[in-house]
Formats: C-alpha cells, sequence, structure tokens
C-alpha cells in the first residue's frame, strides 16, 4: 500500500500534470515553438520524493498566475496543508496575493484559504485579522468566514464574540431564498444547530459568572442560554445549582420533573436531586421519592441510588433483593458490577470479571459523530457539536 507521502506526490502529480495536458492540448504551438523543454518535467520529478515542498515550489514559479491556472494554485496549496506543509501553502497564498492579474473576487478566494493556513498553523490572531477584513468586502464569501470566525472564537473561548458571530450566521441562514429543489428542512436544522450553540455558549458565560459569584451577569446568561435553546439541560441543571439553596423545593420540582422528561441525563441530575431533598426531608421520604420514580424512570443509576439508600438505611437484606429484581427486570453492565457483594456466590466471579472490562468501557456518546468516552462533554471534542453528547444507555450503559 502506498504511504500517506507517496499518495500525496501522486495527488499532487496529478493535478500538475493535468494542467499542463490541459494548456498542450489548448495551445500546442506554446510548447513545440520552444527551444528547451519547459520545467515542468523535471520538477514533477521531485514531488516523489520525501519533501515534495521545494519541488512544488519550483512548479509554481513556472505556472503563471490568471484565472485559468487559479484552480491549480489553489489545490496545489490545499494539498500542501493537510498534509501538514503550512509554510507552503502560506507562500503560494501569499505568491498569489502578490499578482496584480487577479481581478477582486479570485484575491478574496485567496484570502480565504490563507486565513485557512493560519488556522492550520494555531496562529488564530493572524486568521481572524484576514477574516474580519474579508467580512467588511464579500457577501459571496460570508457565510464561511463567519463559520471559521465562530470556530476561531470559540477555540480561543471567547464567548461572547462566538454568541456574536453565530447571530450573524442565524441571520444569514434565515434570509438567504431556498434554492430549487432544495430540502425544506436544511435550513431550519442549520438554525437549530446554531440556536444550541449559542445556548452553550451563554452556558460558559454563565458558569464562569456562578464560579465568580456575580449573579447579576449569572442570571443574564442563563436567560440567554434558555431563549437561544429552552431544551438545553446544561441550562436547566445551571439553574439548579443557582436556586439549590435559595429555594429548595422550587429546585426539587424543577429537577422531579427533569428526570422524567429527561432521563437520559439522569446521572446528572441525580447527585443535585439528592442534595435538594436532604435539605427538605428525611432519608425515608427520599429512598420513597426514589421507588416511586423507579415506576416511571428504567435507569440503572436509579436502581444503584435506590440500592445505595436503603444500605445507608441499614436494610441490606432489602437491598440486596431490590438488586436481585433490577437485574433481572433491567440487567446492564453498569448495575451488575456496583454491588458486587450484593450478588449471589455464582454471580460474584462474574461481577469481578466484568468489573475489569468495565473499566475500559465509555459511559458517554456523542449522537452526531460516535465520539465516545468516560467524562460529559457538553461540545463534543472529535465534532465541536454542542449539546450531542449523552450517557450510554442499555445494556452496557445506563
Amino acid at each position: 500500500m502506498l504511504d500517506l507521502s507517496s499518495a500525496f506526490a501522486l495527488t499532487l502529480a496529478a493535478v500538475i500534470a493535468g494542467w499542463i495536458m490541459g494548456r498542450f492540448w489548448r495551445w500546442p504551438h506554446v510548447w513545440f515553438g520552444r527551444n528547451e523543454p519547459p520545467n515542468f518535467y523535471q520538477d514533477l520529478s521531485f514531488l516523489f520524493s520525501e519533501e515534495p515542498g521545494p519541488a512544488v515550489m519550483a512548479v509554481i514559479h513556472n505556472l503563471p498566475i490568471n484565472i485559468d491556472t487559479l484552480p491549480t494554485h489553489l489545490s496545489l496549496a490545499k494539498l500542501l496543508r493537510e498534509k501538514g506543509e503550512i509554510e507552503g501553502a502560506t507562500r503560494i497564498h501569499q505568491n498569489l496575493l502578490a499578482s496584480e492579474s487577479l481581478e477582486a473576487d479570485a484575491l478574496e478566494e485567496v484570502h480565504f484559504a490563507l486565513a485557512e493556513d493560519y488556522i492550520s498553523a494555531g496562529l488564530l490572531d493572524r486568521a481572524e485579522i484576514q477574516l474580519l477584513d474579508l467580512l467588511e468586502n464579500t457577501l459571496r464569501l460570508r457565510e464561511p468566514v463567519l463559520e471559521r470566525l465562530q470556530h476561531i472564537y470559540q477555540a480561543e473561548k471567547d464567548w461572547e464574540k462566538a454568541i456574536a458571530v453565530a447571530r450573524q450566521r442565524k441571520n444569514t441562514s434565515s434570509s438567504v431564498p431556498a434554492k430549487t429543489g432544495a430540502k425544506p428542512q436544511s435550513s431550519s436544522s442549520q438554525v437549530s444547530r446554531t440556536q444550541r450553540k449559542i445556548s452553550h455558549y451563554f452556558c460558559e458565560l454563565a458558569e464562569s459568572a456562578l464560579g465568580g459569584g456575580d449573579m447579576e451577569r449569572f442570571d443574564e446568561y442563563l436567560k440567554g442560554a434558555q431563549e437561544a435553546d429552552p431544551n438545553n439541560i446544561r441550562a436547566s441543571l445551571l439553574l439548579a445549582r443557582q436556586t439549590l439553596y435559595s429555594a429548595p423545593q422550587a429546585t426539587l420540582n424543577q429537577l422531579h420533573q427533569l428526570m422524567i422528561g429527561r432521563s437520559d441525563y439522569l446521572r446528572e441530575i441525580l447527585p443535585l436531586y439528592r442534595d435538594a431533598f436532604t435539605r427538605l426531608s428525611t432519608p425515608e421520604h427520599y429512598l420513597s421519592a426514589l421507588e416511586g420514580l423507579a415506576e416511571q424512570v428504567a435507569s440503572s443509576s436509579l436502581h444503584q441510588e435506590i440500592i445505595n439508600q436503603r444500605l445507608q438505611l441499614g436494610l441490606e437484606s432489602s437491598a440486596s433483593a431490590y438488586f436481585q429484581e433490577a437485574l433481572y427486570r433491567r440487567p446492564t453492565v453498569k448495575l451488575l458490577t456496583a454491588f458486587p457483594n450484593l450478588a449471589v456466590a455464582d454471580r460474584l466471579a462474574l461481577s469481578k470479571a466484568v468489573l475489569e472490562i468495565e473499566k475500559d468501557k465509555p459511559s458517554y456518546r456523542c449522537a452526531h459523530c460516535g465520539f465516545s468516552g468516560q467524562k460529559l462533554h457538553w461540545q463534543c471534542p472529535g465534532c465541536e457539536e454542542w449539546g450531542t453528547i449523552a450517557p450510554i444507555r442499555g445494556k452496557q450503559g445506563d
């Protein structure tokens, strides 16, 4: 099989050779009228070396710069960038910008490609300057420019700017007329994703304000999060954290509804529910409330909490009986490994063995890209979507 370097060289050679053949067939007199063959063929032979960058630059110096050759220049630069040769890609784009033979629309494309070079190199401040300049001077590239700016501000955790740019994207997608034959749900889906991101940006700001004790800002940011996405579970949990001490009963009622309506996040809701309940009532009443919830919600985390509560109240035989019943009704690896000492003798060895396997099992998965891990991320590290990761459910999850 070809390694990455060879595959890159072949692709690069194909791009350049395609351009050469096109030029040859269109203007054969250009080549036959010369005393010496062009340098393209010599330079192409160097593309199969381990470091094609210098050869690419030699080829580029022989390629004229005009509207016909622009796609070739941009394709070469993109190939270099994807291979990690950022410096080579940047030199190509800067060489294009120095030319006086390109029209404004073509120069906009080059400026945008140069910004992508800077993003790939981690030079986000330079990329931001390029993109902001483009934003002032182009309508044609407005959406991709805004998308890259949002990516930059998200990476820099500049949530205020990320919100502003995301709102511009929302307005842009709302104002663009639908294309003939386009699926009608595409625009609304994009708006929905944008709103979800805005909501999480506000949640980031709200968490920071809550940690700093700035309750006025916290209320402002939380309101923004809820307005952007009323179904954002993260905003609901933030509200519960804030009202836990000042209004435990209202918080308890809110959390009770969440545990029924958003049972996929029950594992995250339970600690707050426990804190709110213990501020208002007795452990016995808490156990009774949990058992009532278990009749409405199927969750290994809930079963585990009930068993723990029975054990804390000294009801070991009752806890063991409930454990056996829960395993029968909803057998999951999580529940099986939670209480190995409660398992009957012939299941004890199995419990310990599965416990070792469970250590490497992911607890959360992204519904958008499939990324999995042991920790809840509100923004997926894989696809960078917001609010798409939830606890894994089923026999190997909750």
